[in-house]
């Protein structure tokens, strides 16, 4: 039976507290009385408050970036308590500033001033690598590792640990001290966070990048830590490919890869190893060329070939030259039978790539997907933007009117140009080129008027060039003539008046003294087109009184065909090409006996640039060290000193080839250069 309590007896413990805390309040009362008096706050002095206030503000100005602002008030902060509760802050402050400024001097004079002064000052470890900093900036190398020295055992924080392991490794790269360099960013990296780490991690990098093979492997060899292994192995495989030595290299890039799959430099390792499978199945001394030889351009096509045929014999040839095999594919003159061809090659194992000549777009990107450098024969524009492999090594409608716009410009002073051309690609494509590289000489685009690709009477487009088209209503003529009368103007009245023509005749299209006549207001015209149709156009312009002008065209025009249709309507015409058969130069004049003893021919420019190429492409090739894909662009890209049968070569960073054209003018039977 559970024992019952009374509430009386429950009761009495707490009775018993009560009268305890009683008893205790009695003795309380009856105890002398302690009052306990809290003093009111210490007035600061006004003079404490000034310092402050005058340092707050200094603080206030640096956080601003008033630099200059900021760095006078310290200054006068200092002046007027040199020895008050900030002026070690103040130096500290003024040091950074002048470091900041770039005044390396007053920076290290502040660092040293606030050592000397205030010894035991919170600032001093941050003072004494400020003044490592410094001295870095001022090339005292020797005294940044004099000084590093003494601090390592100073138990710095982390902060000032990164700060000064990083101006020691910063000394020691300056140096070329690498090795050393590398264990003092090491050190860095391990007491950094954030994006600073990063930064260190590129610096060590940098250096890991400076050592030779040996100097890696005592390094690989010695450490264990694996921000430092990794990055030494990454190395290793690099120095290997630079070394030609893929396979080793393929070895150390597939130990890295399967060692430290997640590391930040994964995608660097794999893309290096991609391309080192890829590039290591070539032989550097066999050479794809890729031309049609069948189809609409096979003429063309079997040109370059004889080109490439004799520098090819001419090169072997040469005592201490490899031999080249060179691998041939054709185009069929259709795009899908070049990127065709290109595999075909690419399965050869081909170095380089030679041509094509048309539709080479298609070529070019999958030469480009595949990283095999090609030099493409093609006018096409803009084929260099394709990729990074693809070159060119051509004559194109914007070097052809640049080289003609500015002799005419700058050489014959003329400002005043027409275009007469073709109803299609070509004569659009030079057109617009002309037109734009006028505008961009300073000159004026007089008129430009199209004719039919087949049309064989010019009389229309040329009377719409010369006003001679449209009927002019009789009141506007007199009008014209009047003006023309009033401001003493010349008319132009046919070829046996000399001089420029007036502006009345561009307003009435007439000559009010002989009858309609044409209005003339341009000094040079384009022509680009082909010798056949150039050769109807030329008399015609004459017979209609179309007369002491320049008159200009293409490369095509470099053809004997213009002279015999054209005759005495040729003479003094201008064209511009890249290839003069008939130059004094020895080289070109052993080439050309060389191609006519073997062909029967006489070469032109696709001949000879082809040759050019082909010995561009030999000659890298035959190099020790291109034993890469990479390094045979890398090659061609700094080609210097190569003179040419067309002239001094070598490409630009977009993969376009530089060249001088030549300009010629007819005069007789013959083509004669302008020089």
């Amino acid at each position: 039976m559970p024992e019952i309590v009374s509430t009386e007896k429950a009761a009495a413990p707490r009775r018993l507290v009560w009268a305890m805390l009683l008893f205790a309040l009695i003795l309380s009362g009856c105890a002398k009385k302690t009052v306990i008096s809290v003093p009111p706050p210490e007035a600061v002095p006004p003079e404490k408050k000034a310092e402050a206030a005058l340092f707050k503000r200094a603080d206030t100005l640096l956080q601003s970036g008033f630099y200059a602002e900021s760095l006078e008030a310290f200054s006068s902060y200092l002046k007027r308590y040199p020895e008050g509760m900030h002026a070690d802050g103040a130096l500290m402050k003024i040091a950074a500033i002048q470091k900041t400024l770039g005044d390396l001097d007053a920076a290290h004079r502040a660092y040293q001033e606030l050592v000397q002064r205030f010894p035991r000052s919170r600032f001093i470890p941050e003072a004494q690598v400020g003044i490592l900093e410094v001295d870095y900036e001022k090339a005292a190398y020797m005294q940044v590792i004099q000084g590093a020295k003494v601090l390592l055992d100073k138990g710095l924080s982390r902060p000032l640990q990164v700060r000064l392991f990083t101006v020691l490794g910063d000394t020691y790269q300056a140096l070329e001290r690498y090795p050393e360099a590398l264990d003092a960013y090491l050190r860095a990296v391990h007491a950094a966070d954030g994006a600073r780490r990063e930064r260190l991690l590129s610096r060590m990098e940098e250096a890991i990048a400076q050592l030779d093979t040996e100097t890696l492997r005592l390094f690989m060899k010695r450490t264990t830590d694996p921000i430092l292994k990794s990055r030494l192995l990454l190395q290793w495989a690099i120095n290997a490919a630079d070394s030609q030595k893929p396979e080793t290299a393929a070895q150390a890039l597939n130990r890295f890869l399967s060692r430290y799959p997640g590391h930040p430099l994964a995608g660097k390792a794999r893309a290096l190893l991609e391309t080192l499978t890829s590039e290591a199945a070539f032989d550097p001394h066999t050479v794809g060329c890729l031309l049609p030889l069948s189809g609409a351009y096979r003429a063309y096509g079997k040109k370059a070939l004889r080109g490439i045929e004799l520098a090819l014999t001419d090169f072997t040839a040469t005592p201490g030259h490899p031999r080249i095999k060179l691998v041939v594919r054709d185009t069929r003159s259709d795009p899908e039978g070049a990127a065709a061809g290109i595999r075909e090659l690419a399965r050869a194992r081909v170095a380089a790539v030679i041509g094509p000549l048309a539709r080479a777009e298609a070529a070019a990107a999958e030469a480009q997907k595949l990283k095999i450098p090609i030099i493409t024969l093609t006018q096409k524009e803009k084929i260099t933007r394709i990729g990074d492999y693809v070159f060119r090594n051509f004559m194109t409608p914007r070097m052809q009117v640049e080289a003609l716009v500015d002799f005419c410009v700058k050489r014959l002073g003329l400002s005043r140009f027409a275009v007469l051309y073709p109803d299609e690609s070509y004569g659009k494509t030079f057109m617009n080129l002309f037109w734009d590289a006028v505008i961009a000489h300073g000159g004026t685009m007089m008129g430009v008027e199209a004719y039919a690709v087949h049309q064989t009477d010019f009389a229309d487009p040329i009377k719409k060039l010369t006003g001679m088209y449209y009927k002019i209503p009789k009141a506007l003529q007199r009008a014209a003539a009047f003006n023309a009368k009033e401001e003493g103007e010349a008319f132009w009245t046919g070829p046996e008046t000399s001089g420029a023509p007036g502006s009345a005749q561009r307003a009435a299209g007439t000559d009010p003294g002989k009858g309609k006549g044409p209005f003339i207001d341009f000094e040079a015209l384009f022509i680009p087109d082909a010798p056949r149709t150039a050769g109807l156009i030329l008399p015609q312009l004459a017979f209609h009184d179309v007369r002491n002008v320049y008159l200009m065209g293409t490369n095509l025009w470099h053809s004997h065909k213009l002279i015999q249709m054209a005759k005495k309507y040729a003479q003094g015409a201008m064209m511009v090409d890249g290839f003069d058969v008939n130059s004094r130069a020895e080289p070109v004049k052993a080439f050309v006996e060389k191609f006519v003893s073997v062909y029967g021919e006489t070469p032109g420019f696709m001949e000879a640039v082809a040759y050019d190429t082909a010995r561009i492409v030999f000659e890298t090739a035959a190099k020790p060290r291109v034993r890469f894909r990479s390094r045979f662009r890398d090659a061609l890209l700094t080609l210097s000193g190569f003179q040419g049968l067309t002239g001094p070569t070598f490409f630009g960073p977009d993969g376009e080839a530089q060249k001088r054209l030549i300009l010629f003018r007819i005069q007789g039977d013959a083509f004669v250069e302008i020089r």
